[in-house]
């Protein structure tokens, strides 16, 4: 017998690290497996939180929406998200996912945020193309909402603006805002473009010209809003 317990004792030493490498290998296997269900937990939790924030942004595109219908009860809107934009400074243009099933048509008046967005220019049966104010070949006749005086906004490269044929006898202010006229008939009157920030020219000069801050954030242009009720009057 007293053969044997050495025996014994050296199969033990022998046997146990063998147990508690298995341990250790199915201890393992435990934490992997937690570990990616914790990552699946993660997963679904980012997924959930990126819908509620979607969820948050839709919320306030509705709110703007309701907002300016309600300071524009003679306005018919119509929400649209944009979908495309010109990859180059060279045109500033957008496309929307509204077109004419959804009664979108060319000449409607685009808005954002209470601002001036543009026009729609070419409409699609589920989209549209729309011109921006800020687009070089876009002309708005517009004026100082204070002083009432008169002048054409054009678009610019890199999202800005300028008000040119501003009378040197009329009053202006950096600050001042401009709206959109009625002249030529195709905006309706009072829709807020921009703020001047500068003003340039000389007292010898017959016109000046200001340069103004757009009040759309068009480098973060989401959503617009179609005046679908306006028709603009083409003049001769």
């Amino acid at each position: 017998m007293q053969g044997i317990k050495p025996m014994q004792k050296a199969a033990s030493r022998i046997t146990n690290p063998i147990g508690r490498f298995i341990e250790t290998f199915a201890r393992r296997g435990d934490l992997e497996g937690e570990n990616e269900r914790l990552r699946q937990e993660m997963a679904s939790l980012t997924q959930e939180i990126a819908r509620l924030r979607e969820l948050e942004f839709e919320n306030q595109r509705l709110r703007v929406l309701l907002r300016y219908q309600e300071e524009n009860p003679d306005y018919e809107l119509l929400s649209a998200a944009v979908i495309g934009r010109d990859p180059s400074n060279l045109m500033q243009r957008i496309t929307v996912d509204k077109g004419t099933e959804d009664g979108v048509l060319e000449g409607m008046v685009v808005v954002a945020n209470g601002g001036l967005a543009g026009k729609v220019i070419k409409s699609y049966p589920t989209s549209a193309r729309v011109l921006l104010v800020t687009d070089p070949s876009s002309a708005v006749n517009a004026m100082i909402q204070g002083s009432r005086a008169l002048g054409v906004v054009r678009g610019k490269p890199s999202n800005s603006l300028t008000m040119e044929f501003v009378s040197q006898n009329e009053q202006v202010t950096e600050g001042d805002l401009v709206v959109t006229s009625d002249l030529g008939g195709g905006f309706p009157k009072g829709v807020v473009i921009g703020q001047v920030v500068e003003i340039k020219g000389d007292d010898l000069d017959l016109f000046r010209e200001l340069r103004l801050e757009p009040a759309v954030q068009f480098e973060r242009l989401e959503n617009v809003i179609v005046i679908t009720n306006f028709a603009p009057i083409h003049l001769d």
